[in-house]
C-alpha cells in the first residue's frame, strides 16, 4: 500500500532525485555549492551529507520545488481573468480568507504540506501574494519494476530457490490552479495522462479555482486562434518555430508539417509560400511548435509544445522551470 510520504527529508530527497530530471537536481546542487557528481547515486550522497551538515534545509527544498516540480511535462488549460478584479480580491484579506474556508482550504493555507504526496489527489499547498493565488494538489503512487540484474538463486536444504528482484518506484503527480493578476491569465496544469483521472483532476481544479474567484469570470482562451497566430507570427522574446500545423474550414482541412523530427516546415521556401497564400478565415485545429526557452548559448533548450483547439488544451512535452513555463504560456495567451 503506498504511504503518505514526505515527513523525513532524507526520504524526500531520495524520491526527488528519481522524480526530477538530472539537470534540475544539478542546479539545486550548484545553487547550494555542493559536490555534483555524475549519477543519481552521487546526487543522493551529496544531498544527504548536506542535510546532515545543515547546509540544506526544508525551506531550501520548498523554494526549489516551487520552481521545478509540476512545471512542464503536463497539460495546460488557459483562461483570461480581469487583472483589476483579481487584484481587488487578493488584497481583501477577509474576502479571500472566507473564499478559501468555503472551499475547504483554510487549514492548508495556514499549514501547507509541500512534501506530502497522499495516495488520493489532495490539496497540499495554497500560495497567495498581491498578484497571484496558487492551489496545488499532490498525489503519490508506487509501482514495482522488475530488475533482473538483482535476481539470484540460492540452494537451501537441498532445494534450489530463485529470488526475483523488483525496485520500488515512487511517482509524484502535481495539479495546479493558478490565477495571475500581473498577467491577466489563469491556468489549470494537470500532470496526469489523459483519461478519467485527468478529467476528474481538471474538473476538481476548475470547480475550486472558479469558486474561489467567484464573480471574476474565467474566459477560456481560444487555442485555435493561438495556433494560427503562432504559425504566422514573427520572432519575439520566446523564439517559436512551426513543426506541424493543421487547419480546417467548411468540412475540409489542410496540414503543413516537417518530415524532419526537429524541423521547421517554414524552412522550405516552397511550402512557406503556400502557407502564406492560405486564406485568413481558416480555423486552427492542432499544431506542434518548438519554443526556445533559454537564450544561453551554452545550454540552449528547445521544447516541443502541442496545441489542441477542440480540447482547448496545451501539452508541454518536457519538464521546465516555473519561469520557462510562464514564457510559453504568455506567448500562447497573447490576445
Amino acid at each position: 500500500m503506498p504511504r503518505n510520504r514526505g515527513e523525513n527529508l532524507y526520504d524526500v530527497i531520495d524520491e526527488l532525485v528519481v522524480a526530477q530530471g538530472n539537470e534540475f537536481v544539478k542546479e539545486l546542487l550548484r545553487r547550494k555549492g555542493l559536490p555534483i557528481g555524475t549519477t543519481k547515486s552521487d546526487f543522493e550522497t551529496s544531498l544527504h551529507a548536506a542535510i546532515k551538515a545543515n547546509k540544506l534545509t526544508s525551506l531550501d527544498l520548498q523554494e526549489w520545488l516551487n520552481e521545478v516540480e509540476g512545471w512542464g511535462a503536463h497539460h495546460a488549460y488557459l483562461f483570461r481573468v480581469a487583472k483589476s478584479q483579481l487584484r481587488n480580491l487578493l488584497k481583501d484579506k477577509s474576502r479571500i480568507t472566507s473564499a478559501l474556508a468555503k472551499a475547504g482550504l483554510a487549514k492548508i493555507a495556514e499549514t501547507p504540506k509541500p512534501f506530502a504526496f497522499p495516495v488520493q489527489l489532495t490539496p497540499c499547498v495554497v500560495r497567495l501574494n498581491r498578484d497571484r493565488i496558487e492551489i496545488i494538489w499532490h498525489r503519490g503512487t508506487e509501482s514495482w519494476l522488475a530488475d533482473p540484474t538483482k535476481n539470484y538463486r540460492n540452494e537451501q536444504d537441498g532445494d534450489l530457490y530463485e529470488y526475483r528482484a523488483y525496485r520500488r518506484r515512487a511517482d509524484r503527480s502535481v495539479v495546479r490552479f493558478v490565477a495571475a493578476a500581473d498577467l491577466g491569465i489563469a491556468a489549470i496544469l494537470v500532470g496526469m495522462p489523459l483519461g478519467e483521472e485527468h478529467a476528474d483532476a481538471h474538473s476538481k481544479a476548475f470547480a475550486i479555482g472558479s469558486g474561489i474567484l467567484s464573480a471574476i469570470n474565467l474566459t477560456s482562451i481560444n487555442i485555435g486562434k493561438a495556433q494560427l497566430r503562432l504559425d504566422s507570427g514573427t520572432e519575439t522574446e520566446v523564439m517559436v518555430s512551426s513543426h506541424r500545423s493543421r487547419m480546417r474550414h467548411a468540412g475540409a482541412y489542410v496540414e503543413f508539417g516537417s518530415s524532419v523530427p526537429d524541423g521547421n516546415y517554414k524552412a522550405v521556401d516552397a511550402i512557406r509560400q503556400v502557407r502564406l497564400a492560405a486564406r485568413s478565415d481558416l480555423n486552427g485545429e492542432v499544431g506542434d511548435f518548438d519554443f526556445q526557452v533559454s537564450d544561453d548559448a551554452s545550454r540552449r533548450r528547445v521544447v516541443r509544445v502541442n496545441l489542441n483547439a477542440d480540447d482547448r488544451r496545451v501539452y508541454i512535452r518536457a519538464q521546465l522551470t516555473q519561469d520557462e513555463e510562464w514564457k510559453i504560456l504568455q506567448r500562447v495567451a497573447i490576445p
